[in-house]
């Protein structure tokens, strides 16, 4: 039975990789570090303009994309992830002018993809045959601190979409917490929630940190500006704020890499009522093709236990079921340092970018896609301030 399984498996994903994405309707991935050297430092194996560095679906510090495997992947929208490393990169803001220059020689050596700024112009690209980056900013803290960060990244340089906190609570508010190890990153976060007991309703340790009245502010210029607010990394208390504040200016919600929370076990996941509020605004997710995410979703396809593409096809179909089938995708997370997904049972296909649309059509045909991610993020960009209007009047 299990070589049947093994079988069966195999076969579907051999079809997979047939089957590229169907070039009118577009892979959207809503978020992918493509350029983590730059935002990383020298812990970092590996830059864009190089070779492939991974060999194995393992290995979490090493790239996993280049040109070739960007081309190759059949992405057609790919959310740029800004980050910077608050130890190994110096001062964050250079680093994320790194990312951005990159990027912009990316696009000049290959005019067919485009920096897209708005829907409009990736709408506009997209009808050209021509593919798009996307810019958004993961962790505001040291980058977003005042009136000249927002005129240099957000209104010059085009950020469209911030994660406001990241892994650390800041003085924005709160980080939402991992599972396992990862808890490491927000030890304050973990130890006060320890100490006193915050659980959500399903037993799920939660943050007692929320936003702060600094990240309220930044929070409202930023939909001011028509920037696109990611919950993926807040707090529970973070989100409650965040969601009302988006909800009175009629905006739809943002999770751009997640994991269902009932499986995963931690506040990083997104609870029932997050996917809720996600149905209700109209709003978008992407899930992340990672075992460090997957690996506690039952399946009783896989022949070898938990995890894998059938984990990633049952949490994209559930969230599909709550959200709508048209508003999930895939959030890649990729050259995050996680591990990505494995394709079968020793886990040696799946390594790098270049698979990503293998991947996605192994979970489903339908989902998110360009025209659909076009027409949701027009209601975040068009007329910003008679959104922040609203919000500010009710």
């Amino acid at each position: 039975m299990k070589i049947l399984f093994g079988f069966l498996a195999s076969f579907a994903l051999q079809t997979a990789h047939a089957a590229a994405p169907v070039a009118g309707e577009g892979l959207v991935d809503l978020h992918a570090h493509v350029f983590m050297y730059e935002g990383f430092g020298v812990p970092w194996f590996g830059k864009f303009n190089g070779p492939i560095e991974v060999k194995s679906w393992k290995e979490k510090m090493g790239s996993k994309i280049n040109p070739e495997a960007l081309e190759k992947s059949g992405a057609q929208v790919v959310v740029v992830a800004l980050y910077t490393h608050p130890l190994f990169r110096g001062e964050p803001r250079d680093a994320i002018r790194r990312q951005i220059f990159t990027a912009k020689q990316f696009v000049k050596a290959h005019p067919h993809w485009v920096i897209a700024r708005s829907p409009n112009e990736l709408e506009q690209a997209h009808a050209a045959g021509k593919k798009a980056l996307v810019f958004s900013l993961e962790g505001a803290a040291q980058v977003l601190e005042t009136e000249q960060d927002l005129v240099e990244f957000i209104d010059q340089e085009g950020i469209r979409i911030v994660t406001l906190y990241h892994f650390i609570d800041d003085h924005f508010g709160g980080a939402a917490l991992m599972r396992g190890t990862g808890s490491a990153a927000n030890p304050l976060g973990w130890f006060k929630a320890w100490k006193n007991g915050t659980r959500d309703s399903q037993g799920v340790l939660v943050n007692t940190k929320g936003m702060t009245d600094t990240g309220r502010r930044l929070a409202h210029s930023l939909i001011q500006r028509g920037v696109w607010m990611d919950l993926s990394h807040a707090t529970d208390a973070d989100q409650v704020e965040l969601t009302q504040i988006s909800e009175k200016a009629q905006l739809p919600l943002l999770y751009t890499h997640t994991a269902l929370r009932k499986y995963l076990g931690a506040e990083r996941g997104i609870s029932e009522i997050q996917l809720q509020a996600v149905k209700r605004t109209g709003g978008i997710l992407g899930i992340i093709p990672s075992e460090d995410m997957l690996q506690d979703t039952p399946s009783r396809l896989a022949p070898c236990g938990a995890g894998g593409i059938p984990a990633l096809k049952h949490q994209v179909q559930e969230a599909g079921q709550v959200v709508g089938e048209d508003a999930v995708s895939l959030g890649s997370d990729l050259n995050a340092p996680l591990s990505f997904i494995r394709a079968d049972c020793n886990g040696s296909q799946f390594s790098d970018y270049s698979q990503l649309g293998a991947i996605w059509n192994s979970t489903q045909r339908g989902g998110l896609n360009v025209k659909k991610f076009v027409k949701v993020w027009s209601r975040v960009h068009t007329h910003p301030n008679e959104s922040l209007n609203k919000a500010s009047k009710k």
